[in-house]
């Protein structure tokens, strides 16, 4: 996992000056959401552990993710750094 995480890391300074609040404790969290999501939706559960929020539907296996600092106090480096795990995530999710 730590292979990942400074790959993504490197590649997330290339992008934005700042990226404060990433750190190893959140790239765990967000693989362990991740992770989560995929075997509820392998389990065929998914559709019944969503709600929505300003219509925007949510899962809560990201409910630990939306309370970290790097998305409450720098969200522009949590998008960007979706953007970037998403070249990653087939990878990720069977860490």
């Amino acid at each position: 996992m730590k292979k990942y995480y400074n790959l993504i890391k490197a590649e997330l300074k290339k992008r934005r000056e700042n990226i404060k609040y990433f750190n190893y404790d959140f790239f765990k969290t967000y693989v362990a959401a991740i992770q989560a999501g995929k075997k509820a939706a392998d389990a065929g559960k998914i559709e019944n552990e969503r709600y929505t929020k300003n219509n925007i539907i949510l899962f809560h296996y990201f409910d630990n993710i939306y309370n970290t600092p790097l998305y409450i106090k720098n969200g522009g480096c949590y998008c960007e750094f979706l953007a970037v795990a998403s070249e990653y995530y087939t990878r990720l999710i069977e860490l």
